[in-house]
């Protein structure tokens, strides 16, 4: 967080410019318990099955901070504040969270069977996501 305050960015101003935003376009449109539901969804497809299992094994390594990413992204989920904004104010949480992929199996070939299911999981959901962009 001090590189990016460094770099001139701040959380807090970040979720108040996409607060803006949603207020001046389709915010009004979005049903609070959609998004409840949809934006951790949209994010465990991101964030993909090896870093869903590594925080089920809940691993030593990197525990603290995926708690707190988890906690950030909990925050965000239910104060409706990023609704629909999955890919603006949860995506920089990921990083934290791949660390419990250190909970999986120390072997090489487990370790690159999961990178092999993240790939395919990865290419399945950009086969099968159509967007308007």
């Amino acid at each position: 967080m001090l590189a990016f305050l460094a770099g001139g960015f701040w959380w807090y101003d970040g979720l108040q410019a996409a607060r803006e935003l949603q207020l001046a376009g389709v915010y009004q449109r979005r049903p609070y318990a959609e998004f409840l539901v949809n934006s951790p969804g949209a994010f465990a497809l991101v964030i993909g099955p090896a870093v869903a299992i590594g925080l089920a094994r809940r691993a030593s390594a990197g525990v603290v901070l995926t708690g707190v990413a988890l906690l950030a992204l909990l925050a965000a989920d239910l104060s409706g504040y990023a609704r629909g904004e999955t890919e603006r104010v949860w995506l920089p949480f990921a990083p934290w969270l791949l660390l419990a992929t250190c909970a999986l199996s120390p072997s090489l070939r487990a370790r690159q069977g999961w990178l092999a299911l993240q790939v395919a999981t990865a290419l399945a959901l950009q086969v099968a996501a159509k967007g308007p962009w």
